[in-house]
């Protein structure tokens, strides 16, 4: 459901404006009329002495619907006071929430938007919720940060131009930019990500968006707008996606630059990451970390991971596979400045297909080889700059149909006839090789 079409679903409302630069009469608006009327806030700074409570009453069809709309993202500026949050939803359905920013006091490290579990009649903070065109902005705060935090949402979007900032000295667990979280074993916490999503962090071991549980998986979660999410001050520690029992979910559209970690992911299944744009992480960083079983994590299409000169880069540190639920990592092109390493460490369950290496040597090759008349092996030099971990080699008559390659190394293999004895003419061998994955 979106602004659009409101009156449609019957929702036929008036405005009701708030007074600009009233905070006080801001908080009073939207709690004591804002399941009545469209609460517009027009442009200003708004300070608030309390949260906004946005709370339902845990059934459907929705007896509460807030419509809350700013004058712009940078024009209509909310700061929540020392200790509270901004917006906390216990039990609400239909939630509309557009145009403004949140900004949390460097005397606060609570949430400026936080779904709150509650406890409530569905156990479930934003049921159906639309947020867009939000900004949050959190900075120089000596508490723990999560700038939104939304535990058991449900049926929930974003879209528009949205922007998360997180930066500063923070106690004791460093800041992350959204944290989906769930709390209900009867919740899957599915969402959409459409628009614009940028998520800018500054500080060490800080993550941008958290996969959380203590109950039921996250399950049903689409990113399919276009994310960018940047550490421009190039921390350690940092990481794009913590994905933790997350299921049947999809990644796309996403660039990252000079974080430590891209998607960290343990206990996942049937995850889709494809259609990257530009990733340049940090130098040692790791793009795909898999630390325990997940299983069907299909990664695609990931266009352009540049890696500076003379740095490294781990694009895959896969350690634990399935055999029967094989993930897949294909179709993704890495360049590399002078004196860079770029390494692929994929289990051996794990089916890794066409990762493409450029600028520093070839990293794919194919030719062919002869067998000697007399003789049953060829060595082959492929010209790659590295050990190829892929070959493949077709023989173009019955001596040679089993051949296959072995002593594998920087400069050259060796093709073996197969079977025994040596060929009674010369027989031509189709090979290809590659530096990862198959040729």
């Amino acid at each position: 459901m979106s602004y659009d079409n409101i009156a449609l679903s019957g929702l036929r409302r008036t405005v009701m404006e708030v007074e600009p630069n009233d905070g006080a009469d801001l908080e009073n608006k939207i709690e004591n009329f804002g399941d009545q009327y469209i609460i517009q806030i027009p442009k200003g700074t708004y300070n608030l002495s309390d949260e906004i409570l946005l709370e339902g009453s845990g059934a459907w069809p929705a007896t509460k619907t807030y419509i809350i709309r700013g004058a712009g993202t940078w024009d209509t500026i909310i700061v929540p006071n020392g200790t509270d949050y901004g917006f906390r939803g216990i039990d609400a359905v239909n939630v509309f929430l557009s145009d403004l920013e949140i900004l949390i006091p460097a005397s606060n490290g609570m949430p400026g938007i936080f779904g709150d579990d509650g406890g409530g009649a569905w156990d479930y903070s934003f049921y159906r919720g639309d947020f867009r065109n939000i900004a949050v902005r959190g900075g120089g705060s000596t508490n723990d940060l999560v700038a939104v935090h939304l535990q058991n949402p449900y049926e929930y979007i974003w879209t528009g131009n949205n922007y998360i900032s997180v930066d500063g000295v923070y106690n004791a667990s460093p800041p992350t930019g959204i944290k989906i979280e769930n709390t209900s074993a009867g919740n899957r916490c599915d969402g959409w990500w459409g628009g614009l999503m940028q998520i800018y962090m500054s500080g060490a071991n800080q993550t941008a968006v958290d996969f959380a549980r203590t109950a039921n998986e996250i399950h049903g979660f689409h990113m399919l707008g276009y994310t960018y999410i940047s550490n421009p001050t190039s921390d350690a520690g940092t990481t794009a996606f913590d994905l933790d029992y997350v299921t049947n979910s999809s990644f796309a559209n996403f660039s990252l630059e000079y974080m430590a970690n891209g998607f960290v992911m343990d206990n996942c299944d049937s995850v889709h990451i494809y259609d990257g744009g530009y990733i340049q992480m940090r130098d040692a960083g790791i793009l795909f970390d898999v630390n325990s079983t997940n299983t069907n994590i299909i990664v695609k299409d990931i266009g352009k991971v540049n890696c500076a000169a003379a740095e490294t880069l781990t694009l895959l540190d896969d350690d634990v596979g399935d055999a029967m639920l094989k993930s897949i990592y294909d179709s993704i092109r890495v360049t590399k400045g002078a004196g860079a390493t770029v390494t692929v460490s994929p289990h051996a369950n794990t089916n890794v297909r066409r990762i493409t290496i450029y600028d520093d040597g070839v990293s794919e090759a194919r030719g062919t080889a002869t067998i000697l008349n007399g003789n049953a092996t060829v060595v082959v030099t492929h010209g790659l700059y590295s050990t190829p971990l892929n070959i493949k080699v077709d023989g173009t008559h019955a001596e040679v149909e089993s051949c296959y390659p072995d002593t594998i190394g920087a400069a050259n293999f060796t093709i073996n006839k197969g079977g025994a004895g040596n060929v009674t003419a010369n027989r031509d061998i189709f090979w290809e090789a590659s530096v990862c994955g198959s040729a």
